[in-house]
């Protein structure tokens, strides 16, 4: 099984709908979320992540437990090299990866990467360890440790 993670604005990418389809249609694929306050509002503001969440049904989400989610992102915050990078500012998303380890991060947000690239040495890796997709190119070389 593979676990990835759907930023909220990547429901609006015409790049990515074709690859929703296919995640959604391999019984390989596991979708990440929390009901953590940060990525809840997020849902909340997409329609179509919203929509796809409710569809997608439970036996395909794994949960990042809200707590600990939250417990990790003032760990973050409080860590220097996270608190003073401009680029890192999806702490939830990091905390979220911790809680429930996740190799492939679907998100049009390039500070993400460079976040991680900034604190990877200084900061326990089970934070790091994801791979940002961003576009098509990358998930098509890393399409089939994907959904096989």
């Amino acid at each position: 099984m593979t676990r990835v993670f759907i930023d909220c604005h990547m429901f609006s990418e015409e790049w990515f709908k074709p690859i929703l389809m296919e995640l959604t249609q391999s019984d390989k694929v596991l979708f990440l979320f929390s009901l953590n306050k940060i990525y809840s509002s997020e849902i909340q503001r997409s329609k179509k992540a919203l929509e796809f969440y409710k569809i997608i049904g439970k036996k395909r989400l794994v949960e990042a437990d809200q707590e600990t989610v939250d417990d990790h992102i003032g760990r973050l915050l409080s860590h220097e090299d996270f608190s003073s990078c401009s680029d890192c500012d999806d702490a939830h998303i990091f905390a979220m990866i911790w809680t429930k380890p996740t190799r492939y991060v679907f998100s049009m947000d390039a500070r993400m990467a460079k976040c991680r690239d900034k604190i990877n040495r200084s900061i326990e890796s089970r934070y790091c360890d994801f791979i940002v997709i961003s576009k098509r190119p990358t998930y098509d070389f890393h399409r089939l440790s994907i959904i096989t």
